[in-house]
């Protein structure tokens, strides 16, 4: 059964007069169960497109639709409000106790009573605080802050979760530990949603994402399912570093059937034909005694748009 679409884009645009900037995206849908990742390089409008998905900032052009909430074309911003949980990267700051503001959240949105206390400790078990409900701001870590944020957000059960660089400032475990809560959360047999989230933490975000988003100079660029991309690619591309410089590695690779070699100052990247594997370019190094450092194929990973002009 195919699940229900929460959001529906089409032809998108936001003009920033007094700088030229424009944002565009072509066509977008989110649905149930399931998680999009947006990557890009900085201040290319990824929070501008979020923005405009959590109803926040008007778009200028473009068709923009909530099947799952609302019918008709008129959009009533009240009642999607009510369905859909903006984060942005900078946290707001709280006062009190995480248990009373939990619960005041709760009951800005109606609910109240004893459901107030069931849906305050529900969410307060899944994401893991039971621990910290007394806590102020300044005694939770960035990432139980960032816990916090988020079920101060779901509490009311949107079915629209939007997140801004949620691993910007996490340690690597915080990171691992966060995308677990939202494949958990987004693939909930009772509560279902639909998430969208940036990072530049591109493999981390790749490794949980059914699709992505990549933006480059304002334009979003729909690309499709994750175990789709690449399959239409005409080369290999494999990223390394090791003990070489680059004319070493260029010589040491003399005689193996690369197609071209290019760093970006801090790693190499490889590029062959599609029946050369990883495995013999790992295995010709090594027969050469170079030490490898750190390998990955990213032959589909979406990281080889950044560099897409150089491979």
């Amino acid at each position: 059964m195919t699940p229900k679409i929460v959001l529906e884009a089409y032809n998108l645009k936001k003009l920033y007069r007094s700088t030229s900037f424009t944002m565009e995206l072509e066509h977008l849908e989110l649905r149930l169960g399931k998680i999009t990742g947006l990557v890009g390089e900085n201040a290319t409008g990824k929070t501008t497109l979020f923005r405009i998905l959590a109803g926040d900032l008007a778009r200028d052009a473009g068709g923009l639709y909530y099947p799952l909430f609302q019918r008709g074309k008129r959009l009533n911003w009240i009642l999607l409000k009510q369905k859909i949980a903006y984060v942005p990267q900078e946290l707001s700051k709280w006062h009190g106790s995480l248990l009373d503001n939990l619960k005041y959240e709760a009951a800005m949105h109606g609910i109240k009573g004893e459901t107030n206390r069931k849906a305050v400790n529900y969410i307060v078990q899944r994401l893991g605080l039971s621990p910290y409900l007394d806590n102020s701001w300044q005694q939770l870590s960035g990432g139980y802050k960032l816990r916090f944020v988020l079920a101060k957000a779901l509490v009311r059960k949107p079915q629209l979760l939007i997140l801004d660089e949620p691993l910007a400032n996490l340690d690597i475990k915080t990171q691992i530990t966060v995308l677990t809560d939202l494949q958990n959360l987004a693939k909930s047999l009772r509560d279902p949603m639909a998430i969208i989230v940036s990072s530049q933490h591109l493999h981390e975000i790749e490794a949980v994402a059914d699709q992505m988003l990549f933006m480059h100079e304002g334009t979003a660029e729909h690309l499709g399912s994750i175990a789709d991309y690449g399959n239409n690619r005409t080369h290999n591309t494999f990223e390394l570093t090791c003990g070489l410089p680059y004319n070493e590695l260029v010589k040491t690779l003399i005689d193996f059937p690369y197609q071209k070699i290019w760093s970006n100052g801090m790693t190499y990247f490889v590029t062959t034909a599609l029946d050369v594997s990883g495995y013999e370019l790992l295995q010709y190094l090594a027969e050469r005694n170079v030490t490898i450092r750190y390998y990955r194929d990213i032959s589909q990973s979406v990281k080889t748009r950044f560099y897409e002009a150089y491979l």
